[in-house]
């Protein structure tokens, strides 16, 4: 551990062989508060997990409290098993450094956000399955599930989409959770065929979804559409 530090700061070193044996190559810094991030990245087009996890989580955390450094291996032309790799160890260093569930639970689900954005689904589903690892509260773990969820709609999958739903509903969510995840829920089974089960879930979930009106216009065109069908 080292002493000479900033009111607040913590940093510790430690030989973890990664090239040579004997010396001091891993290094973790830890703050008691979160703190502003900030970055400088080769410009190099064959960049290292390590630099592409980091660019993510600078362009959507803003905030860190715990910083993890290796010399001697850069861990590139890795793939999707590097980018794993860093996610795991990024797991560690919170449970090590004594961050809370909740501080890490909301770095996961924007970094899951950044890389769905960038249909990078299955590095997104990675994501949110290692969040949903983490020890969580209830509500936490639900809009974990919520976000996976969201992320199976836009790869057209819809049972998966309707197991989750449901095994949010069925765990109490808040009010607006409910809402959201019943509107979702209505959606992924009228993809499966199942009007008639996804119009009571409309029904159901009509007033607690944040925007009504919306709910109104799908309940009144599926209404019709089922009309149409039975004649």
């Amino acid at each position: 551990m080292i002493d000479d530090l900033p009111k607040g700061f913590k940093a510790g070193a430690a030989a973890a062989s990664f090239k040579k044996a004997g010396r001091d190559d891993l290094g973790l810094i830890v703050s008691d508060r979160p703190c502003v991030l900030a970055g400088m990245f080769t410009q190099n087009l064959f960049k290292a997990a390590p630099v592409l996890v980091c660019q993510e989580i600078l362009g959507t955390c803003g905030t860190a409290r715990a910083v993890l450094a290796n010399s001697g291996q850069a861990n590139a032309c890795t793939g999707e098993e590097g980018l794993n790799n860093c996610r795991a160890t990024q797991k560690m260093v919170a449970e090590a450094a004594g961050l809370t569930p909740r501080e890490t639970v909301e770095g996961y689900r924007h970094l899951a956000s950044v890389q769905f954005s960038q249909r990078r689904f299955e590095a997104g589903e990675e994501t949110l399955q290692q969040c949903l690892a983490l020890p969580l509260r209830d509500h936490d773990k639900m809009m974990c599930m919520y976000d996976l969820a969201d992320q199976n709609m836009a790869r057209e999958r819809w049972q998966e989409v309707a197991d989750l739903c449901q095994q949010i509903l069925d765990s109490g969510p808040d009010k607006e959770l409910r809402g959201l995840s019943g509107y979702l829920l209505g959606d992924a089974l009228e993809q499966l065929g199942k009007g008639a089960e996804a119009l009571k879930q409309f029904e159901l979930a009509r007033d607690e979804y944040p925007n009504p009106s919306v709910m109104d216009n799908r309940i009144a065109h599926l209404r019709n559409k089922l009309k149409k069908q039975a004649k």
